[in-house]
């Protein structure tokens, strides 16, 4: 699909290292202004991560990046079965 392309190569297909750096360290970045400012996070983050994370775990699954998918799958798992914001909305 060539959506990414690095100028050097890594272990996980093909991603470097330093890709993987970045993302974590801009979500703990995220996460910690989030907490800072107290920012209010309503249901409509919550279906956009769940939405978000069910695209590129079905995106994933459907290109042969197994390990990615069942991570992805995993995690919706356990939102899904550790939040009462699921439950009070589709099981009632």
């Amino acid at each position: 699909m060539g959506l990414w392309q690095f100028g050097e190569i890594g272990n996980f297909y093909n991603v470097p290292l330093s890709n993987f750096i970045g993302w974590g360290v801009f979500g703990v970045v995220g996460l910690s202004l989030i907490k800072f400012f107290k920012i209010d996070t309503d249901e409509g983050y919550l279906v956009s991560l769940m939405a978000l994370l069910g695209f590129w775990t079905t995106y994933t699954l459907f290109i042969g990046l197994y390990i990615p998918a069942v991570l992805g799958a995993i995690l919706l798992l356990l939102f899904v079965t550790t939040t009462d914001w699921v439950e009070a909305k589709f099981i009632k």
